[in-house]
């Protein structure tokens, strides 16, 4: 027997269908709701295919950076030199800095400007210990300085055009810098319309910031006794030194390395914190010492249209041991080799239309705080991301961190070779010049990033592809 419904019990069956619908979607919603992280986007399809939707599958969020934001290694040298003229303390340096990351290409960033104004300082004049032929000299000295620093990157697919490109502005500014010692030079440049022919650089950078720098000393050596009966050590290089810094400052930076599409050019302004706390032994004027040094940024990037685009936070912090050899007296020749480690924490959110408005009121509401937060960050690494799900009440921001904060932990091994030649007189006003070299490398040692949300927690893991090489 063939059986049949009637247009009741059809009707009936609709009725039923369409409360089986709203009963689900109800479900999903409250679970679409209640759960975060990447299964928030399985449930979104889920809805949507309920419904009848097409093209319901959500791309999972990627939790892992990018490789451009991968640094496998970098390369830096500085030159410069400072004079003292009654206590005041001018000094310009030239750096250059080469920059690898995993995405293959590579970074060539110039610093033609560092430029410092300071004064230095005697605390207490210091004091000094000790009877007949030797004595202990204890004193302190307080400097404080005014920092600006412009820098110019660009950007190669590949270390031969890099190499290239570096070698011919190595060879353009020395002809530049023969111009102030022979003036034939000049003269034949002016002539010829000679001049230094660079593709624009893709970022441009400004910096402003103070730096105070606080140093203790002890030193021993020969105790003799002044015309005026005044007793003084003349050091013979041996001492114990202690040296605190602090200091903060702001970054402008106007990067066009992207399409415009992508909002580019983007302008990034960043506040930063630093301090390090230093420390050395000189027996006969060498010895070894050792360093912590801490840096935190917030860096705030809007695109081309003025529209917030992402918060970073970045924690650096430090730790390194060094030999080095200082000659006694006011002629001084240093002589530095440093081995460092480096531990970098980034943290980052990125805003679009459906969360822009979380960021502008984060900005908001913290704008008095962010130095405070960015000191907070400076030394705890830990500080800037939320890796345990913060619950039902927490801030959009703390919600927005934990289900789509993007976290990497890199940690590098470096060494620093430093040599400066100085020559100072005076015991309460300083007069003095002082020039000198610094090269570092670093490389990439060991890198994670933190992983999506699992049972209200997010771990860091192996980023693979940053893998040292």
């Amino acid at each position: 027997m063939r059986l049949r419904t009637s247009p009741a019990d059809r009707g009936a069956t609709a009725l039923s269908y369409g409360a089986l619908l709203i009963l689900g979607a109800v479900l999903l919603g409250t679970l679409w709701v209640l759960v975060s992280g990447p299964v928030r986007s399985d449930i979104t399809a889920a809805i949507c295919r309920l419904f009848g939707g097409k093209n319901c599958t959500a791309p999972p969020f990627d939790y892992k950076p990018s490789t451009g934001a991968c640094i496998l290694s970098s390369n830096s040298k500085k030159v410069g030199a400072s004079v003292t003229v009654f206590s005041v303390k001018v000094g310009e340096n030239f750096q250059a800095v080469k920059i690898r990351t995993a995405d293959g290409k590579v970074r060539i960033m110039i610093v033609p400007v560092d430029y410092k104004l300071g004064a230095e300082a005697e605390i207490g004049g210091g004091a000094t210990i000790g009877k007949n032929t030797y004595g202990l000299k204890l004193g302190a000295k307080v400097e404080g300085s005014l920092n600006l620093k412009y820098g110019d990157t660009w950007v190669f697919n590949n270390d031969h055009d890099a190499s290239e490109f570096l070698d011919k502005m190595k060879g353009d500014l020395l002809r530049k810098e023969g111009e102030k010692v022979s003036p034939g030079l000049w003269v034949f440049n002016k002539v010829t319309g000679w001049k230094p022919h660079y593709p624009d650089p893709a970022i441009n950078q400004f910096e402003v910031g103070v730096e105070g720098v606080l140093k203790g000393s002890a030193g021993f050596g020969n105790l003799t006794t002044g015309d005026n009966g005044k007793k003084s050590i003349k050091d013979i290089g041996t001492g114990a030194e202690l040296e605190g810094k602090a200091g903060d400052g702001i970054i402008v930076t106007r990067d066009n390395s992207g399409p415009k599409d992508k909002g580019y050019p983007v302008t990034s302004y960043t506040f930063q914190v630093k301090g390090s706390l230093k420390g050395g032994l000189k027996v006969i004027g060498a010895g070894p010492g050792g360093e912590a040094a801490y840096t935190g940024q917030t860096k705030v990037t809007f695109d081309n249209q003025g529209r917030l685009k992402s918060i970073t936070w970045i924690t650096n912090q430090e730790s390194n041991t060094s030999d080095g050899y200082k000659n006694p007296g006011k002629k001084t020749v240093n002589g530095k080799d440093t081995d460092k480690q480096i531990t970098t924490t980034t943290t980052t959110v990125n805003f679009d239309d459906s969360n822009r408005a979380i960021g502008q009121q984060w900005i908001r509401d913290n704008a008095w705080m962010m130095p405070f937060q960015t000191l907070r960050n400076t030394f705890d690494e830990n500080g800037a991301f939320v890796a345990k799900d913060p619950g039902p009440n927490a801030s959009p921001m703390d919600r927005l961190l934990y289900e789509k904060g993007i976290v990497n932990r890199n940690v590098y091994d470096g060494n620093v070779d430093e040599f400066k030649l100085g020559l100072e007189g005076g015991d309460v006003v300083k007069f003095g010049i002082e020039g000198g070299y610094e090269g570092e490398k670093q490389g990439l040692v060991d890198s994670q990033y933190l992983g999506p949300p699992e049972n209200g927690q997010r771990t860091f893991q192996t980023w693979p592809e940053c893998a040292p090489k």
